[in-house]
């Protein structure tokens, strides 16, 4: 979801209330994954973590999912949950 807000504001296909409350949606979704102790809870406690302290843009974005940072913090739920023997699925729609 939060690459899904990013994308299609940057194609400017939804606007920036929209961009945000997806982003609040991701965020509210991540802090809910109730992830097994070890990598996978890691993986997933600091994409957490760069999420709560992100400080809100100037027009409300809660977070920034297009970093470099939050690129790799999220690479890394798919890469623990491998090495756990989990399969990661993730949807994507665009507008």
């Amino acid at each position: 979801m939060s690459y899904n807000a990013w994308n299609d504001f940057g194609k400017g296909t939804i606007d920036a209330a929209t961009r945000n409350e997806q982003l609040t949606q991701a965020a509210t979704l991540f802090e809910a994954i109730d992830a097994p102790a070890g990598g996978i809870r890691i993986a997933v406690d600091n994409v957490v973590a760069y999420i709560s302290a992100s400080e809100p843009s100037a027009d409300g974005q809660p977070f920034d999912p297009g970093t470099d940072e939050f690129f790799t913090l999220q690479s890394s739920i798919g890469s623990a949950c491998s090495a756990a023997g989990h399969e990661l699925v993730a949807n994507a729609h665009g507008g």
